[in-house]
C-alpha cells in the first residue's frame, strides 16, 4: 500500500521553477531529503467531472502557496480498488495543486493520494487516501412537477427522482424562453420561477436530472400552463382627507373595479412610501383608509388589480392629497 523507498528516492523534480509567489528556497542538501521533515498537501478533494464526452475524476488540494518555499512540486498516486492491491504514481512532479485523472472507467472504485516533493526527490507522506466511484447512470425522471401562479410569474415545482444522485436540474419550456434558450439550468433547488411566461400563451415545461458525472436523465411528466392575461385597472380612483382628531388626519380612498375583473385583490401604491417601509398595501375591498399621512406632505396614491394568477393590471390613474397644517 505504500510506495518502495527506491521508487521515492527516484521521484525527480520536473520544473527548475515554479510560478506564484514563492521560489524554492532550499538546496537538495538540506534536511528536506527525509519525509518526515517534507510538509505534506492539505485539503485533497476529489470531485465528478467531464471532458464533454467522457468522466473526468477532478482532484484539487489547495495547499497553501508557502510550502514551494521547501518543495518543488507534487506526484499524484491512484490505486483501483478491487483490482489493484497498492498505490502507484500516475503523475511526474507537477507544480499544480489540482490533476483531471481522464484514464477512468464506468463502473469502478478509485483511490487517490498526493505526495509532495522536495528538491532531493523525496517525497513526503501522503495526503489521503480520498475515494470516489465512477457511476455513470442516469438519475430517474424528476416526479410530479407541477406550478402556481405568483405575480408576474409561473413557478414549477418538482420533487427529486426515485433513484440516482442528482448534481442539477434542467428545466425545458415550450415555446423557448424569451433568451431564445430551450433550457434553464437549476442547482440547490426543487423549483424555478419563470418570470418570461407570455399571457395567454400555452407553454409546456420539463424537467430533466443530471448526474455528477453530467449524465442527463429522462424527462419528467410535462407541465402546461397557460396564465389569464392581467386585469383590467381599477376605475374612478378619489381620495380626500379626513379630520380624525386635532392635528390627525386620514386619506379615505375608493374606486371601482373593472367590470371585467373577477378577483378581489387590490394592491395601493403610495408615495411617500407607508411608514412600514412598504410602497403598497394589499387590500380584498374596494376602498382604504390611511392614518398614517402626516400634515402639510403630499401624497400620491394609484391602485392595480391583481388576478387569482397573480397577475397585476397597469395603474389606475393616480390622487394627489395633503393634509392641511393646523
Amino acid at each position: 500500500m505504500r510506495l518502495s523507498l527506491g521508487l521515492l528516492a527516484v521521484l525527480v523534480l520536473a520544473l527548475a521553477s515554479l510560478p506564484g509567489c514563492y521560489k524554492n528556497e532550499v538546496s537538495p542538501n538540506s534536511p528536506y531529503d527525509n519525509p518526515d521533515s517534507i510538509p505534506v498537501p492539505t485539503e485533497l478533494d476529489a470531485r465528478p467531472d467531464t471532458d464533454g464526452i467522457n468522466p473526468v475524476v477532478f482532484l484539487q488540494w489547495p495547499t497553501d502557496d508557502s510550502i514551494f518555499r521547501v518543495v518543488d512540486g507534487f506526484v499524484v498516486e491512484r490505486q483501483i480498488l478491487d483490482e489493484e492491491d497498492e498505490f502507484r504514481p500516475i503523475t511526474a512532479v507537477i507544480p499544480e495543486m489540482d490533476y483531471r485523472d481522464t484514464r477512468v472507467s464506468d463502473g469502478k472504485r478509485y483511490a487517490y493520494r498526493v505526495r509532495s516533493v522536495s528538491p532531493a526527490g523525496v517525497a513526503s507522506h501522503p495526503a489521503g487516501p480520498v475515494f470516489i466511484a465512477v457511476d455513470l447512470t442516469p438519475p430517474g425522471p424528476p416526479r410530479n412537477a407541477d406550478w402556481f401562479p405568483a405575480t408576474g410569474a409561473v413557478v414549477v415545482f418538482w420533487q427529486p427522482p426515485a433513484a440516482g444522485q442528482v448534481e442539477e436540474y434542467r428545466v425545458y419550456r415550450t415555446p423557448a424562453f424569451d433568451t431564445g434558450a430551450e433550457v434553464a439550468v437549476v442547482t440547490g433547488r426543487l423549483d424555478f420561477e419563470d418570470t418570461s411566461v407570455e399571457p395567454g400563451v400555452t407553454t409546456t415545461y420539463r424537467v430533466s436530472a443530471v448526474s455528477p458525472w453530467r449524465v442527463e436523465g429522462a424527462l419528467g411528466n410535462p407541465v402546461t400552463v397557460t396564465l389569464d392575461a392581467p386585469p383590467d385597472s381599477p376605475q374612478n380612483l378619489t381620495g380626500e382627507v379626513v379630520l380624525l382628531r386635532a392635528g390627525v388626519y386620514r386619506t379615505v380612498l375608493q374606486w371601482e373595479p373593472a367590470p371585467t375583473f373577477t378577483g378581489s385583490l387590490y394592491r395601493v401604491y403610495r408615495i411617500p412610501f407607508y411608514n412600514s417601509g412598504s410602497g403598497f398595501l394589499d387590500t380584498t375591498i374596494p376602498s382604504l383608509s390611511d392614518a398614517t399621512i402626516e400634515q402639510a406632505i403630499p401624497y400620491t396614491y394609484w391602485v392595480t388589480a391583481v388576478n387569482p394568477d397573480g397577475l397585476e393590471s397597469a395603474p389606475s390613474t393616480s390622487v394627489g392629497v395633503i393634509a392641511p397644517n393646523d
